[in-house]
């Protein structure tokens, strides 16, 4: 599997590419989310476009990467899941837990929008 992380303003999108299964890429994705919230990164969003297989070890790795993400003040959502992948979801009741979009636009603009201050705080 390849990880390629982007910056989008405030939010980090890593695009997996291959199978997400045990070993190795699951190694890289637990590290790829320690890197980003070592350096402050606290909102990002998986991009499935390129994803092949998933297995239980790929979906421990995501929910430890929420759990990391939520636990360090920040949010991790979902983007472009395939059909196969949002239908395990919906059938472990995953899509309960993870923000789920249909493309990286608007998972990053609600990020972004989620990680302003109300308009209360902020001073002018």
């Amino acid at each position: 599997m390849k990880i390629a992380v982007a910056e989008r303003g405030n939010v980090s999108v890593i695009a997996i590419q291959g199978d997400f299964v045990i070993g190795a890429p699951e190694t890289a994705f637990n590290q790829a989310i320690r890197d980003l919230l070592d350096r402050q990164r606290k909102l990002v969003v998986v991009d499935f476009a390129g994803l092949g297989n998933i297995d239980s070890s790929g979906i421990d790795a995501l929910v430890s990467g929420l759990t990391s993400c939520v636990n360090a003040g920040g949010r991790m959502s979902m983007a472009r899941l395939t059909a196969r992948v949002k239908k395990l979801f919906e059938i472990t009741r995953l899509d309960s837990i993870f923000d789920i979009h249909g493309e990286v636009d608007g998972a990053v603009v609600k990020l972004e929008t989620l990680a302003r201050p109300p308009d209360s705080l902020v001073t002018k």
